[in-house]
């Protein structure tokens, strides 16, 4: 899919605006009490780096944007790493690299929950002892209708399908650790 041009006309200018200054709130005032300045940070489906742009941009961990989409290197501010690549093949990535890694408003855009497991397979893969998986994500049981209308939003998920994803992944990364 070409995202460059799906998302290119999604949002208006003022609408960026808006996300920019409620993703500052929301780092500063919420997602700072999970992540330290110092913290190596990944932020998968990055999109317009609302996150990664506003979580401790003065650390000195790494900052990661993930995405397909290759107009996400306009987004990311000069100290964020920008890998095009998909979710579930985080190669340029060591296993136990990341302090934390945050997912937001991404796994509805996911084909099917196998390739869910994988993302989330890789997300283990990648996190610290101790690191911290944060996942923002729509409830299709609080939010039906018009989210559902894009064209890439295929996987609708509610709090109950995602807690069972990522009981699967956490049984089968204990046994492998065992």
């Amino acid at each position: 899919m070409e995202l460059d041009k799906l998302y290119s006309g999604r949002f208006s200018s003022d609408t960026w605006n808006k996300r920019n200054n409620l993703w500052k709130i929301l780092c500063k005032e919420f997602f700072s009490r999970y992540v330290k300045p110092d913290d190596d940070i990944l932020d998968l489906a990055a999109g317009y780096c609302d996150f990664i742009n506003n979580i401790y941009s003065g650390g000195k961990g790494r900052r990661i944007a993930v995405d397909l989409n290759p107009d996400v290197k306009h987004h990311a501010k000069s100290y964020v790493e920008v890998h095009n690549c998909r979710a579930q093949k985080l190669d340029f990535l060591n296993d136990s690299s990341i302090d934390a890694v945050f997912v937001s408003n991404f796994f509805e855009h996911v084909r099917d929950k196998e390739e869910i497991l994988a993302i989330l397979r890789e997300c283990l893969r990648v996190l610290r002892a101790g690191g911290k998986l944060m996942i923002l994500q729509p409830n299709i049981k609080y939010l039906p209708g018009e989210y559902w209308d894009f064209f890439d939003h295929y996987t609708p998920l509610t709090e109950k399908s995602m807690c069972e994803a990522l009981s699967i992944i956490a049984c089968v990364f204990m046994q492998n650790r065992s």
